[in-house]
């Protein structure tokens, strides 16, 4: 049997974008795989015009109803078609139109006040002095005296395995991270005064996020941008379509938010001159439907069934995202920058309980 045939869709940008895809595919679909961000505000069932796209090289689809009452003769005649209902036959050569990139939005980011009042995060680091040893002194003997000054008994296998690197070459001082008095992870040096979270609001259309110095309650960076969820849908009701339509949405639209979290987790990063090591807690707020797909919860048929105000601790590997090792993300809380600060919620790196491991970034 001979290999099935493909066409290729050539999407305009620099450097342009190609794809081979089945013949019958719709330009939206070769756009997913692409990874080309074409906004499809009803779900790609051609009730509007936001994935309007100009055909540049080779034959235009046929114009569909659809085409003919969202776009009207004028732009069929210039070459225009909804992506998502434009199918593909013979390779062809496409131009998103309008690009995301020149759209105008607003993203609110403004922030009341500089710092927090009342500030209790729940994590805490002690600084340990004295340990070190020589070189005639055992490991077993080094850890022992490891042991006798941690404020709290290691109670997580990540923490043994990070202290048997320490005692290769044991350090003079060492750090204890603690969430509300349990052991999350041992430093070398002194990095006490690198004690930072994460907060972010993932909205429907833009996705906002604060790093803040969790001993004095100021942010350090804040970061922004459009939710690239909107590419399956620009409101609610076309994504809860969407992520119903087959099985494999809901990772698609859990793969874009969680994509999204960690680059401006990387920017506030580096904005702020530190190290995703650096965060021991993360807050993410959201709607119902936000909070699902973005902890790849299903989308029944008849509505989420989970509803809440209060924090749902989880770990950043069953998110898919996190700032470090063991990292966890929490459900609803009210307040963004309220919650970071106060115990909100649970994420922190090396936060103890099941599932903790490297996260998914």
């Amino acid at each position: 049997m001979g290999e099935s045939r493909t066409v290729q869709v050539t999407f305009a940008g620099e450097p342009p974008r190609r794809v081979a895809v089945p013949p019958g595919t719709t330009l939206l679909e070769a756009a997913h795989v692409a990874g080309v961000p074409i906004e499809a505000t009803c779900g790609g069932r051609g009730r509007c015009r936001s994935c309007r796209v100009q055909i540049r090289t080779g034959p235009p689809p046929p114009p569909t109803l659809a085409d003919r009452l969202q776009l009207g003769e004028d732009e069929i005649h210039e070459r225009f078609r909804l992506a998502c209902q434009a199918v593909v036959w013979e390779d062809v050569g496409v131009a998103v139109a309008p690009p995301r990139e020149e759209r105008a939005f607003q993203i609110l980011t403004e922030t009341r006040g500089d710092a927090l009042e009342e500030l209790d995060p729940g994590v805490r680091k002690v600084l340990v002095r004295g340990f070190g040893g020589t070189r005639e002194e055992t490991a077993g003997g080094r850890i022992e005296e490891l042991l006798r000054q941690l404020p709290q008994p290691i109670q997580r296998v990540e923490v043994l395995r990070s202290m048997a690197q320490l005692l290769r070459a044991p350090p003079e001082t060492v750090t204890a991270v603690l969430y509300q008095d349990r052991l999350l992870q041992v430093e070398v040096g002194d990095t006490t005064e690198e004690l930072y979270g994460f907060a972010v609001d993932i909205g429907t259309t833009t996705v906002v996020g604060y790093l803040l110095d969790l001993r004095e309650g100021e942010v350090r960076a804040t970061v922004a941008a459009l939710n690239p969820q909107s590419s399956y849908g620009g409101n609610l009701m076309s994504r809860i379509a969407f992520a119903q339509q087959e099985p494999g949405n809901v990772r698609r639209l859990h793969t874009r938010a969680t994509q999204c979290v960690n680059g401006l987790l990387e920017e506030a990063c580096r904005l702020a001159g530190t190290s995703r090591d650096r965060i021991y807690k993360v807050v993410v707020v959201g709607n119902t439907i936000m909070h699902h797909l973005f902890l790849f919860l299903p989308i029944p048929r008849r509505g989420p069934k989970f509803r809440g105000t209060g924090a749902l601790p989880s770990p950043g590997t069953h998110a898919g995202a996190g700032p470090g090792p063991g990292a966890r993300t929490p459900a609803p809380s009210a307040d963004t920058r309220a919650s970071a600060a106060s115990g909100g919620g649970v994420c922190g790196r090396g936060c103890g309980g099941d599932g903790a491991g490297d996260p998914a970034l």
